[in-house]
């Protein structure tokens, strides 16, 4: 994958789990960039990876992104939940 991001988010990247959870990308300062949820963690934020962006506002988030946390949950449902608490604690 080359995506412009370092070597080291690359293989975080890479190494992400095909679990249900929520992911946030955060900026190289720490600053919480976007929230989102997922059945597979993994293939949810490759599909955001795709080249090119397809419009301006995403390419800018996606040259702003330092790195990806995880957290992972036991259902689908529960990851929704998780989403909508971090996004008003956290955005």
């Amino acid at each position: 994958m080359t995506t412009g991001f370092s070597a080291g988010l690359e293989n975080k990247i890479a190494l992400l789990p095909e679990s249900a959870g929520v992911y946030l990308f955060r900026s190289a300062d720490g600053k919480t960039l976007y929230v989102g949820k997922a059945a597979s963690i993994r293939a949810r934020v490759l599909s955001h990876l795709r080249t090119p962006p397809p419009d301006a506002r995403k390419g800018n988030l996606l040259s702003q992104i330092a790195d990806v946390e995880v957290v992972l949950t036991d259902s689908v449902r529960e990851a929704l939940h998780l989403e909508n608490n971090l996004i008003k604690t956290r955005c």
